[in-house]
């Protein structure tokens, strides 16, 4: 159940940088 927990957590902070390295590529393209 923890490595479940685990693995969802890296899976959304993983998700959270894309979205933040592309903001910044579309911040920086502008």
């Amino acid at each position: 159940m923890t490595d479940n927990g685990l693995d969802n957590d890296i899976v959304l902070i993983c998700s959270i940088i894309l979205m933040d390295t592309d903001m910044q590529y579309y911040i920086d393209g502008y």
